[in-house]
């Protein structure tokens, strides 16, 4: 049942975002599902009984069961509706079909992906949470790193992010890379000054602070480094050699949902800071928009972005109803 209630989710949401109506709370649709697929309301009312009591069963079980037992909001733990919306986005663009991960447990547990492709649907569908620095840490730890297919055992979490660094400095600097072979297979250079390479090897992983002191290690680690220059045949050797890093997608998917729980548990800790600071506002059980706006700039900071508001959410009423309990 859960991939059909996913799917049917997906699709009201794209429904109601063309037309700019609030998605509904995993359990108000649970209900709306269940009346649209049973039709008669005894029927409706019995199987509804029987797949809550079952999700509070399995729940101890089955992770896939209990994550979505707190979208429903039995029990403790219930998880907010935004992070919903997070993760049907996630599971909409994941390399592999989601109705797979609802095979049986084994099977669904045995799928994996490229930690670079969980970057890549961090960057695109989520430029603005910073998943893939909320993220990183909790999603290299849990990666497998391969050699040539060969599952390197034992590795440390230090040398996964060299391999890491590495392979996104091949993959992303293929000109370069052809370039400097031809010229080292034509015998016109043999060795290269290593602080051109650490340049462009920071460049390419900036957002993960990797520093000139790191690089020097690095390369005196991997390549053997001397007199400030690297050994082009080593160089080449490395790459030479196929590293793969993967992960099982549920894990990719759970270590997600714990970090968009908690950009938006934070973002609410905000939220209620400068509310509380707002006693004027606090004390109306109407908010004007004007009075939206002060709670957003005093959040930015910056009054420039003041305009950026009301394009954002497109409001054109002169009042805002706010549910003081939902923030």
């Amino acid at each position: 049942m859960l991939p059909e209630i996913f799917n049917e989710k997906i699709y009201l949401d794209n429904k109601f975002d063309s037309s700019n109506t609030f998605h509904l709370h995993m359990d108000q649709f649970f209900i709306r599902f269940m009346r649209e697929k049973f039709k008669l309301s005894k029927i409706c009312k019995k199987n509804c009984e029987q797949a809550i009591l079952s999700f509070m069963k399995y729940s101890a079980e089955d992770i896939r069961i209990d994550t979505f037992r707190k979208f429903l909001g039995i029990g403790d733990s219930r998880t907010r509706t935004e992070v919903l919306d997070c993760f049907l986005i996630l599971l909409k663009n994941l390399p592999i079909s989601f109705y797979r991960l609802f095979e049986d447990f084994e099977s669904s547990n045995s799928f994996s992906l490229h930690l670079e492709n969980c970057n890549e649907i961090y960057f695109q569908k989520f430029p603005n949470f910073y998943m893939h620095l909320e993220s990183y840490d909790k999603l290299l730890r849990v990666t497998k790193i391969f050699r040539n297919d060969i599952e390197l055992e034992n590795i440390g979490h230090e040398e996964k992010k060299e391999i890491f660094y590495l392979d996104r400095y091949h993959s992303k600097s293929k000109e370069y890379f052809e370039d400097l072979l031809n010229q080292f297979k034509k015998g016109q250079i043999s060795e290269i000054y290593y602080l051109s390479m650490a340049q462009q090897l920071m460049i390419i992983n900036r957002d993960y602070e990797l520093n000139l002191e790191k690089c020097i290690e690095i390369f005196n680690r991997v390549f053997e480094m001397k007199e400030d220059k690297i050994n082009l045949e080593k160089f080449f050797e490395y790459f030479l050699t196929k590293y793969t890093i993967k992960l099982k997608v549920m894990e990719f998917i759970q270590i997600s949902l714990e970090s968009f729980c908690i950009i938006y548990g934070d973002l609410e800790k905000k939220m209620s800071n400068i509310w509380d600071k707002n006693l004027e506002i606090r004390n109306k059980t109407i908010m004007l928009y004007k009075d939206f706006e002060q709670v957003l700039l005093k959040l930015y900071g910056d009054p420039d972005n003041k305009w950026k508001f009301s394009e954002y959410f497109k409001y054109k009423h002169l009042i805002l109803f706010v549910f003081f309990n939902d923030i």
